[in-house]
């Protein structure tokens, strides 16, 4: 399988600029936005649905949907908005999926507006990349590529999330409020840093491109990696982190993402026998690890501390999680902890074996903890005894 660039950014923003320096890299291009274009055509899979929802009105003579009364109808109402997504979104999901595992090159660049409110992002994303530019720059250039007044411009770009809202959830941000040249660095540093993470090596990429060939299956050593405690500077970091892994849908209870805000007092909170530790590498956070009292209200249980661990699907088998591991022990013994214990969802095999070769024992199962969409799954207990070192 190809890795897989999740590219996305408000409209406006200049994601097809970042997009054809991604190109000239490499990368093949998968435009989501084109294939929810395609999806509502005549013969498309959406397209009876998307008429029957909206009416005959959205019809041109040609029998194709006018995209642009479409937009006029759902741009102002948010629940229709949210009608057409649902009918849309699940074809386009499908048809990505499929031209990602018929792709030849190694990089693959997926270009979507929704792409992290649709969910594509993490089910299908190696890496998400968010384009921003100034607000003002945004305004001018919907107005010049779409032939809009300011006040349709305006209501196309309000019906979207903010921009911080894509940022926060980023692992790569492109600033393209500057010059073509400033961009086309971001591009070419991200694009580096991504192979370094990625384990790849220098071969040459594909004929005419500029850049190197991945291996995404491959793991190295990840250097310079700084163990240390967080700070409420690190609350963009860290949300980032969390949110990746909520959207993963498979290793935490966690069944929604959290706001800037909500972290922000998460960290606010820390008692004195709380500790967060991140891992940061190359001026970003990719891992965290939570230990906090077991059962803060109950003197009787002061001994135990529970604990939570946390890495980027890009950095995991790095050995990142055992460095967190030894510094959450270490204030653990500071402060009094003799036991930490640890609840694992049932399907979660990789946190079970993490755990387990940290020296945690499996020591019970509690049926039908986690409620996961309609159903249950159980919880591992996992108890590990400090020892002085």
């Amino acid at each position: 399988m190809p890795l897989v660039i999740g590219l996305t950014g408000n409209i406006g923003s200049g994601k097809s600029t970042v997009l054809q320096m991604l190109a000239k890299l490499g990368a093949q291009i998968i435009d989501a936005d084109k294939l929810a274009h395609e999806v509502i055509a005549p013969d498309g899979p959406a397209y009876s649905a998307v008429v029957d929802a909206f009416g005959q009105d959205i019809l041109k003579a040609t029998g194709y949907i006018d995209r642009s009364k479409l937009g006029d109808i759902v741009f102002r109402d948010p629940q229709a908005l949210a009608r057409l997504e649902a009918l849309v979104h699940p074809t386009v999901f499908a048809r990505t999926q499929e031209l990602i595992e018929q792709a030849g090159a190694e990089v693959v660049v997926v270009e979507a507006i929704k792409l992290l409110e649709a969910g594509l992002a993490r089910q299908l994303c190696d890496d998400v990349w968010v384009v921003t530019c100034r607000p003002e720059q945004q305004r001018a250039r919907v107005m010049a590529q779409r032939g809009l007044t300011e006040a349709q411009a305006r209501l196309r770009i309000e019906a979207q999330p903010p921009q911080a809202e894509k940022t926060v959830q980023a692992d790569v941000v492109i600033d393209n409020s500057g010059t073509m040249e400033e961009t086309r660095e971001q591009v070419r540093s991200a694009w580096q840093a991504l192979k370094e993470i990625e384990g790849t090596n220098e071969t040459e990429g594909p004929e005419g491109s500029e850049g190197p060939s991945f291996h995404s299956d491959a793991t190295a050593p990840m250097t310079d990696v700084t163990i240390r405690r967080a700070t409420l500077d690190d609350a963009v970091g860290v949300l980032h982190v969390l949110n990746t892994i909520v959207r993963e849908r498979r290793f935490t209870a966690l069944d929604r993402v959290l706001t800037l805000e909500e972290e922000r007092e998460f960290l606010q909170r820390r008692g004195p026998r709380d500790a967060i530790f991140v891992a940061e590498w190359d001026g970003r956070i990719i891992s965290f690890q939570c230990i906090d009292p077991f059962m803060p209200d109950i003197a009787s249980m002061a001994h135990v501390a529970q604990m939570g661990t946390y890495v980027l699907p890009t950095c995991r088998g790095q050995g990142i999680g055992r460095r967190l591991f030894e510094a959450s022990c270490e204030f653990a013994r500071r402060h009094g902890y003799e036991k930490i214990v640890i609840y694992v969802r049932a399907g979660n095999r990789e946190a079970q074996s993490f755990y387990q070769r940290m020296g945690f024992q499996h020591c019970g199962r509690l049926r039908r903890q986690t409620r996961v969409g309609d159903e249950y799954e159980d919880e591992i207990l996992f108890e590990h005894f400090l020892e002085e070192p």
